[in-house]
């Protein structure tokens, strides 16, 4: 099922890690990272989000034991996952980017809580 309407979305190739970071910063309750492993970059926001009692969620091949937190779950996921970071159910960051590391590549974020919703129902109907 696709849905198909107006949707905010920024567009940027490389240098979107400080309107990311500044994003995620703004979270209010729950942030969700997904990707094959996390990056040093998002390791320091995930501390950060911690650190102002907002919940992280996130999707990884393998979990980092660096972290305890009851505010951090980790959910090893092994089918394959998009670079993305989901802040609020508001606003979704999908990058070439690996991780998001490099702050390079193609990132986009789709500001649609509806879009948002169908894509996370997509990826999470075989957890």
């Amino acid at each position: 099922m696709f849905f198909i309407c107006p949707v905010k979305k920024i567009v940027a190739e490389g240098h979107y890690q400080e309107p990311l970071q500044k994003n995620l910063r703004g979270a209010q309750k729950e942030v969700i990272i997904m990707g094959r492993k996390l990056s040093k970059f998002l390791e320091g926001e995930v501390t950060t989000l911690i650190s102002i009692n907002c919940n992280v969620h996130v999707y990884s091949k393998s979990m980092p034991v660096e972290f305890e937190d009851s505010r951090l779950k980790f959910t090893v996921y092994e089918n394959n996952l998009p670079n993305c970071v989901i802040v609020d159910d508001r606003q979704m960051w999908i990058s070439s980017d690996f991780g998001f590391q490099y702050d390079s590549g193609l990132t986009t974020c789709i500001e649609h809580p509806e879009l948002i919703k169908q894509f996370k129902q997509i990826l999470f109907k075989n957890t």
